[in-house]
């Protein structure tokens, strides 16, 4: 009868450690899922980030460049104006100059 006591509570102190194996076993497979899950979120989170900075670099780039064709626009209109005002004032000195000699001629 005592050995059957002692029989007993081994198996009841066997079954606790094995109930308690479970619970934790239990346990730290939820709380791996939710770091799996945690981790999978965060991983999303970082492709769409780096979705945006590719975006952000792309159109950082495309506003350089149109920069860079509106100033060599500009330069190129400029230098336009500074021709087209040259030889407008040399059509202004011709015209002078043909009508003094007009002037001149009708004077003389």
């Amino acid at each position: 009868e005592k050995q059957l006591s002692i029989e007993q509570q081994r198996f009841e102190a066997e079954s606790q450690t094995a109930h308690q194996l479970r619970s934790n076993t239990t346990r730290l497979k939820k709380e791996l899922e939710q770091t799996l899950n945690a981790s999978k979120q965060e991983a999303t989170r970082n492709h769409a980030l780096a979705e945006l900075l590719r975006g952000a670099h792309a159109a950082v780039s495309k506003a350089e460049n149109d920069a860079e064709k509106a100033k060599n626009r500009s330069v190129q209109l400029e230098e336009k104006v500074n021709t087209t005002a040259k030889w407008a004032k040399l059509a202004v000195a011709n015209a002078t100059d043909a009508a003094d000699a007009a002037r001149k001629a009708l004077a003389g």
